[in-house]
């Protein structure tokens, strides 16, 4: 009797190939320390871009920065994915918060909300909708309402004084017009000043340069270029 050695296959025999069932690969998440280290970073590089952009940063009431530097500061979403990346969003709301929630991220990266950024998701988010409790459309904010910083109720002030920084007035002119009314805290898109150019009804006249796009006619057009205009026949 012939005794065919095992593992032999014979000619012409049927060959299967059986699943492989090696451990499969999981995805490894960064360590706590290595999240950090990336917060740090990106939020260092975004203070850096936001004091470089800001118009007249030595003077704390009137800084402002305009909105489509604000937009290019944040025009990456991987910083957003990053600086946030502990709270898990989804790339649905990444997405809305590039789009409706920079003057907020804005703010609280500005005045230090450390903690209100680890958990932005849930200081922002419904749960179970995912809707957004707060956006940039609830401008300006009041200090009663600031729940998302319930856990650093020292920062409530300076995000409500600091948040005007991250949206000036827009200058409307119509015709006939002599005054705007603006808020105490709203800070004017004025890049410049040349003081007692002249004198008419409200007193000395000054004359302001404009940030471009901040200054809007009638018509609808919106300046591209910097706007000097006499300050009393604009605002009061």
């Amino acid at each position: 009797m012939r005794v065919r050695a095992p593992g032999l296959l014979r000619p012409n025999a049927m060959s299967i190939s059986l699943p492989d069932r090696s451990p499969a690969k999981l995805r490894r998440e960064p360590s706590p320390e290595i999240v950090t280290v990336q917060v740090q970073q990106v939020t260092k590089r975004i203070l850096v871009e936001i004091q470089s952009a800001m118009k007249l940063p030595e003077k704390r009431e009137k800084a402002y920065i305009c909105k489509h530097d604000l937009e290019r500061i944040w025009s990456d979403q991987s910083r957003i994915s990053t600086l946030l990346q502990t709270s898990s969003l989804s790339q649905g709301q990444i997405n809305f918060v590039q789009k409706q929630m920079i003057i907020i991220l804005s703010t609280l990266v500005f005045i230090g909300a450390t903690d209100c950024l680890f958990s932005f998701g849930s200081r922002f988010f419904h749960p179970l909708t995912g809707q957004a409790f707060f956006t940039d459309a609830d401008f300006p904010f009041e200090k009663e309402k600031l729940s998302f910083l319930d856990s650093e109720p020292a920062l409530q002030p300076h995000f409500c004084d600091d948040v005007f920084r991250f949206k000036p007035v827009l200058i409307e002119l119509e015709n006939h017009q002599t005054t705007q009314k603006v808020l105490p805290k709203e800070r004017l898109p004025f890049e410049s000043r040349l003081k007692g150019v002249g004198a008419g009804g409200y007193g000395k006249v000054d004359c302001v340069g404009i940030s471009p796009n901040y200054i809007k006619l009638e018509s609808g057009f919106f300046s591209p270029n910097v706007s000097f205009h006499h300050e009393p026949a604009i605002l009061s």
